[in-house]
């Protein structure tokens, strides 16, 4: 498929080829149906439960005797006729959750938003994962990420492979909804994405931590050391965003956190910009590179609005929220 690219002042400026196998498509009614059908399954929680005959609490020893009493046998009264009785086939814990064909999610799920704004890092083992989990159009050959030590431990650099599963999808654009407290393996996410597929960032400039850590522990002490050791890159070299991922992808977002709305909600500020970047391919507004707010650069307003011993993570990063 060939279209006409335009510039802003709406003069031409060529054409571009975009693959038939993800734009050519016309929109099926009955996949997406089964698709929704499908997440909604999985989200049920399953979690209901009732007593049944050998669940209730009551003594076992027979009522009354098995003939004379003009009314009908029962041995015991956890019979589901009686009052606080078991309930006869009543529902149990299960999970609601079906099969659905590679075939049918790869058709149907194409764009996805990932929520890292208050998601400040953790393990690499856990950037590793949710990178399987996304890479379900990735081989085992494909390199998500690689570290990197210095000259004196080459030996130890190593080249993270994609490990795709069963429940991996095979997205074509990822808007990762971001602020100054995403960092370290959140932002491994974005950076290891970005060769394989079209990211953005969304909301806010990244904090800017490509280096990981190694746990060193003391002899003839309780102490531990926690040092800088490696730096992560993704699988073509880049991993230099210590200032932020702004300027490493090439879409980037302005928006508001907006705090009133809901998670997830159409109305909140910055996933309604990740939905207008997946519908038009554009930016409502443009990130300033510069935009990552450190921790030490919060100190004036941490000063201003006392924060509670024990903050919540919202409560860290926005002082004065309640």
């Amino acid at each position: 498929m060939k279209l006409d690219v335009i510039k802003l002042d709406a003069s031409p400026a060529g054409s571009i080829d975009l693959d038939d196998a993800v734009f050519g498509l016309e929109p099926r009614r009955d996949i997406l149906h089964r698709m929704v059908r499908w997440q909604l399954a999985k989200r049920q929680a399953g979690t209901h439960a009732t007593l049944g005959k050998s669940d209730v609490s009551y003594s076992t020893k027979k009522i009354y005797r098995q003939k004379g009493t003009g009314g009908a046998r029962h041995g015991s009264r956890k019979a589901p006729i009686f009052r606080k009785g078991g309930t006869y086939k009543g529902p149990v814990p299960r999970s609601h959750a079906h099969d659905l064909t590679k075939k049918f999610r790869a058709l149907g799920l194409r764009d996805f938003i990932v929520d890292l704004r208050y998601n400040g890092g953790g393990l690499l083992a856990t950037a590793e994962l949710v990178n399987n989990l996304l890479g379900g159009a990735r081989s085992s050959q494909d390199v998500q990420m690689r570290t990197v030590h210095n000259t004196r431990k080459t030996s130890e650099n190593d080249a993270i492979r994609f490990r795709p599963g069963t429940q991996s999808v095979q997205p074509v654009r990822i808007a990762f909804l971001t602020t100054g407290a995403t960092a370290s393996a959140s932002e491994i996410n974005v950076n290891s994405m970005a060769p394989w597929i079209e990211v953005a960032i969304v909301g806010e400039n990244t904090l800017g931590k490509p280096v990981g850590q190694y746990a060193f522990d003391l002899s003839g002490c309780d102490d531990r050391l926690r040092l800088v050791t490696f730096k992560t890159v993704n699988s073509l070299g880049a991993g230099d965003y210590y200032e932020g991922l702004a300027g490493s992808v090439p879409f980037a977002c302005a928006a508001e956190d907006t705090l009133a709305a809901p998670l997830g909600s159409e109305a909140e500020g910055m996933v309604a910009a990740a939905l207008g970047w997946l519908r038009t391919g554009a930016c409502p507004a443009v990130m300033p590179v510069a935009t990552a707010r450190s921790k030490t650069a919060r100190a004036d307003e941490a000063e201003r609005y006392p924060l509670p011993r024990q903050p919540a993570p919202a409560q860290w990063w926005l002082p004065g929220i309640n």
